[in-house]
């Protein structure tokens, strides 16, 4: 088996037993709180794990300023140019990273509550993650247009999946993207 396969197994039973030895250490009467302070330890040690194995594979990301953000929330694409807006809404995974790859370039990661505003050049785009994305997104902006797309992952007991939804243009997909951070991306690529 792989390392990482163990890694939770590792981290519950440090936690219960830590959790146990302490709870004996403290002369407590009722054995119910005894095993009641280990499940917590068990349940921190596996939170443990989780928030590691959701960051591990980070990337610095590019936070946009107050300013930047501000115009790109007045929803006006630049001239010749089509707007495409990448979000994440799930607080769920908040901190992994997820990269955003277009026309196969590497623009940066997602993380909860994000969204990056891409200006392309008229014409098919194609939206692609990394290896855990179920499908690229083939995408067709045009001069003038706003194009929303999210990046939903989506939760197995072993492995995260990720997908892209297109998203209509209303009110409450722009509502959404006022919630979420700007990033930049890394690389321009207009």
């Amino acid at each position: 088996m792989k390392r990482a396969t163990w890694t939770p197994f590792v981290a519950a039973a440090i936690g219960a037993l830590s959790g146990r030895i302490l709870a004996e250490n403290m002369d407590m009467d009722a054995d119910s709180m005894k095993w009641l302070l280990g499940l917590a330890f068990l349940s921190l040690g596996i939170f443990v794990y989780c928030v590691v194995l959701g960051i591990r594979h980070n990337k610095k990301i590019i936070k946009a300023s107050a300013k930047e953000r501000e115009k790109a929330l007045e929803f006006q694409p630049v001239t010749g140019k089509g707007a495409l807006y990448l979000f994440r809404c799930q607080i769920a995974g908040a901190f992994a990273g997820r990269d955003l790859i277009l026309d196969g370039v590497f623009l940066g990661q997602t993380r909860g509550l994000s969204f990056y505003l891409l200006e392309l050049e008229p014409g098919k785009h194609r939206l692609e993650s990394d290896k855990g994305c179920l499908t690229p997104l083939e995408v067709e902006v045009a001069a003038g247009e706003i194009v929303f797309v999210e990046q939903e992952l989506l939760r197995g007991l072993w492995r995260t999946a990720r997908h892209f939804l297109l998203q209509k243009d209303n009110m409450e997909t722009r509502w959404r993207l006022r919630e979420c951070k700007m990033l930049l991306p890394s690389q321009s690529k207009t």
